[in-house]
């Protein structure tokens, strides 16, 4: 990965080596995404579903929105989409977990460009299966810029990395940016214990069309 002549600090994390300083960038290109609408649709080829995998956008508030499952079960999501999922619920309306940011800034790696970077940590917990974490760390950069074709059409994305660290416990996080639609088009997920998931856009309907 090529950075700039800028001084700055380094971090090398399970393979990964991050810019974690703040330096000079380039003039905006993908600023913080736009908020999604009450009523929007986001209907996703997933792995591991048979046929279109349509999540609804059922509450706004800030900067965060609520997207409903096919289930019933609900999540709360952060407008910028590298932090963790902030709250969820079951299909009966019950919390099932919760996650926040205690330290760092996720939003200093927009307006996105290549070679940027960013660090924090986060805390939570779920009541699935009783786990409760403190100070994951996450990692991300701006890998690259390319054109990429998903069931929903070919669309100019940034590439952006994550990886999540808590002990022998890790998640390597992609999402495919495209600005021209406001969300990402696609996303990988991968796991320490082996798990991969995958997410394609099929149709991004927003409300009222």
């Amino acid at each position: 990965m090529f950075f700039r002549r800028f001084s700055c600090s380094l971090a090398l994390v399970g393979g990964l080596i991050l810019n974690v300083a703040a330096g000079a960038a380039e003039p905006p290109m993908a600023p913080l995404p736009p908020m999604p609408s009450v009523g929007d649709e986001i209907v996703w080829k997933k792995s591991g579903v048979e046929g279109d995998y349509i999540v609804k956008v059922i509450a706004t508030k800030k900067d965060t929105f609520t997207l409903k499952s096919p289930s019933g079960a609900t999540t709360k999501y952060s407008r910028n989409f590298i932090v963790s999922p902030i709250s969820w619920t079951n299909a009966k309306g019950e919390l099932r977990g919760e996650v926040k940011v205690v330290s760092g800034r996720p939003n200093s790696l927009f307006p996105l460009d290549t070679e940027k970077s960013t660090s924090f940590l986060d805390s939570g917990y779920t009541k699935d299966g009783g786990h409760e974490w403190q100070g994951i760390l996450q990692l991300c950069y701006v890998k690259s810029t390319e054109s990429l074709s998903v069931p929903a059409g070919t669309f100019d994305v940034y590439k952006v990395n994550c990886r999540k660290v808590n002990g022998d416990w890790w998640m390597n996080m992609t999402w495919y940016y495209a600005p021209s639609v406001g969300y990402y088009v696609k996303k990988i997920e991968e796991h320490s214990n082996g798990k991969l998931g995958t997410w394609e856009l099929i149709r991004y309907k927003k409300a009222g069309n």
